[in-house]
């Protein structure tokens, strides 16, 4: 009887060794980068979720090759928080390729494996070709784009999130897309570099939260060229926006001693604006915790909104959002949206999101 019931601890012991490494989940383990054109360069994001009860950190990120480069988010990811490593394939070797990248974590002492996969092909070869059908929802001169509003919602300090916007050529002669009065913390390729008439490519977005000057809403105008020499207008702007969150990683959600923000409506219904104006309305904001509630951002996302608050509300009080849209609101890009950072550590980041028609 001893013996089987240390043969059973034996057979068991695997299982609980795979079970302590279960402390974060891979949005996916393996990307395939579809087709990449010579010396064009992409990327990868692997979203990494602490799914443990103690904070996680990646210690080190190896790839099994130099053509491989890595980021990673580099600050301890909290239990239910959302990390990232962003693999980069440099393509310069044609053909088919597949490279693994090694994560390691403060609680394995063995790696997490993610892998990219893909097809280098050189610039001369024939595109795909678009079909006659296929259509994108924004035009800048003779290019549709999936999106002419770029966001980076939710980020936590050390993240590197990428962003993709399709392109279709529906002109007559080769663009080659560039991104003009980028700031310092985004960067951007473009694969191909050259898009045929009648072809498509895609052009990514990568964002260095740790160069993001501020918490809270950062909002920039960047415009896409086509061609050299091509200015900046009104008509090739894209608007590009950041949400970079608090960090509260000293802040205990569970502790009996936090504010409690709550917000009466989320999502505010104007109707019509019609040939009014402006249209008003009231948030009310109660504080349903037991320490006062600060707010520290309370910005917009769209210039047509302008928004008054208390600075602080006690515990147990109520206080009012007073938001007044006007008409401009329809000549801006992005969604009306009203951002609050406050210090309840449960919901730091709230957003308000406002219905409006013409």
């Amino acid at each position: 009887m001893k013996h089987l019931l240390f043969l059973s601890a034996l057979l068991a012991l695997p299982a609980a060794l795979a079970a302590q490494d279960l402390e974060v989940e891979f949005s996916e383990v393996e990307h395939d980068m579809g087709t990449l054109v010579w010396h064009n360069p992409a990327a990868a994001q692997f979203m990494v979720t602490n799914t443990g009860r103690e904070p996680v950190t990646i210690i080190d990120v190896e790839p099994d090759c130099g053509c491989t480069m890595v980021d990673w988010t580099q600050t301890a990811i909290d239990p239910g928080k959302v990390g990232t490593v962003t693999v980069r394939y440099d393509a310069e070797m044609l053909g088919h390729f597949s490279k693994s990248v090694a994560v390691y974590t403060n609680r394995s002492d063995r790696p997490h494996y993610v892998s990219v996969s893909g097809n280098v092909v050189n610039r001369d070869i024939p595109q795909q070709a678009v079909a006659p059908t296929r259509s994108l929802p924004c035009r800048i001169g003779d290019v549709e784009l999936s999106t002419d509003d770029v966001e980076f919602d939710d980020v936590e300090r050390g993240q590197r999130p990428v962003r993709e916007i399709e392109i279709v050529n529906k002109g007559t002669e080769t663009v080659r897309p560039n991104l003009m009065h980028l700031p310092r913390y985004v960067a951007a390729t473009c694969a191909p570099e050259e898009i045929l008439p009648g072809y498509e490519g895609k052009m990514l977005l990568t964002l260095n939260s740790e160069l993001v000057p501020s918490m809270g809403l950062t909002q920039q105008s960047i415009y896409l060229s086509t061609q050299p020499g091509q200015r900046i207008s009104p008509d090739n702007e894209i608007n590009l926006s950041i949400t970079l969150l608090p960090d509260l990683s000293g802040s205990d959600p569970n502790s009996a001693y936090i504010p409690a923000l709550n917000l009466t409506p989320e999502n505010l219904q104007l109707g019509r604006m019609g040939s009014k104006s402006k249209l008003k309305a009231n948030v009310e904001m109660y504080n349903g915790g037991t320490t006062p509630l600060t707010i520290s951002a309370l910005q917009v996302y769209n210039p047509g909104i302008s928004v008054t608050a208390p600075a602080t509300v006690k515990p147990g009080a109520k206080a009012k959002i007073k938001v007044v849209v006007s008409n401009e609101v329809f000549r801006y890009k992005g969604r009306p949206r009203i951002l609050l950072i406050t210090n309840d550590p449960r919901q730091p980041k709230r957003v308000i999101n406002i219905d409006v028609q013409r």
